[in-house]
């Protein structure tokens, strides 16, 4: 569906309402591995930042779904963590 998608022209770079791209989706929301590979080559940016300041990798440990291989796809494409989690308080 995503290959349709983007062979009708839809924007790779296109952000939702929480500055989400198709990229943050597929790793928060799916998990998917072959839809951020699919992502990453028509262009996505690894590193698209939310509205957070959370970057794909971000999205893809705890809080999203944790994928092994997407989060090593992500890294081995340059992806960078940029949400550091607030240390809890004692």
């Amino acid at each position: 569906m995503v290959q349709q998608l983007l062979a009708a022209g839809a924007d790779v770079h296109a952000r939702g309402p929480n500055g989400f791209t198709a990229l943050h989706r597929a790793c928060f929301v799916w998990g998917n591995s072959l839809t951020a590979r699919v992502l990453l080559d028509a262009g996505s940016d690894v590193n698209a930042r939310d509205a957070r300041g959370e970057s794909p990798l971000d999205c893809s440990g705890p809080g999203g779904p944790l994928n092994t291989n997407t989060i090593a796809l992500l890294v081995s494409r340059g992806g960078q963590r940029f949400h550091v989690d607030e240390p809890a308080d004692d």
